[in-house]
C-alpha cells in the first residue's frame, strides 16, 4: 500500500474514533459474513411534537459488546457499525438538544431490541422522540 492511502485510512480512523466517543473502532472484513450495516454517525432532526429538537445518536453496544465497523460501499466516508444478522439488543446513547437553545440538552442511554437482515443497510434515527433502527432505502 502506498503512503497516501495509508494516511487517508489513518485520518478516517481518527475521525471515526472522535465521532464514536474517542474509542478506536475495529475495522473488520465482512466478506461472506451474515451481517447488516447500521449508519449511526449522524444527527437526526425531530418531527411533529419534537420539531424543536435534534438528536446526536451513537450505537454503544450490540448484545453487550462494542460494535465492529466496516466500509459498506465506496460512497461511504465513515465506517458503519456491523451487526450480526438476526434479533439483537442494542444500547444507544441519545443526546437531545434544543434547536433554539443549544445549552438545553439531555443525554440518556436506551436499550431496545432490533432485527436486522444479512447484507441490508440501516439507519439509527429518531421516531416519536425515541431512537429506532430502520432500513436505509436511500
Amino acid at each position: 500500500m502506498s503512503r497516501s492511502p495509508r494516511i487517508l485510512l489513518a485520518l478516517l480512523a481518527c475521525i471515526a474514533a472522535f465521532l464514536g466517543g474517542c474509542s478506536t473502532p475495529t475495522i473488520v472484513d465482512v466478506e461472506g459474513k451474515d451481517v447488516a450495516f447500521v449508519n449511526d454517525m449522524m444527527t437526526a432532526r425531530g418531527e411533529g411534537d419534537y420539531a424543536g429538537y435534534y438528536w446526536k445518536l451513537r450505537l454503544i453496544s450490540v448484545d453487550g459488546r462494542a460494535p465492529n465497523r466496516a466500509f459498506r460501499d465506496k460512497k461511504t466516508i465513515l465506517p458503519s457499525a456491523v451487526i450480526p444478522a438476526g434479533r439483537r439488543t442494542v444500547l444507544v446513547e441519545s443526546t437531545r438538544q434544543s434547536v433554539n437553545n443549544p445549552k438545553e440538552q439531555t443525554t440518556e442511554r436506551l436499550t431496545f431490541p432490533v432485527t436486522v437482515e444479512k447484507g441490508k443497510n440501516y439507519l439509527l434515527t429518531i421516531q416519536g422522540g425515541y431512537p429506532v433502527v430502520v432500513e436505509d432505502t436511500r
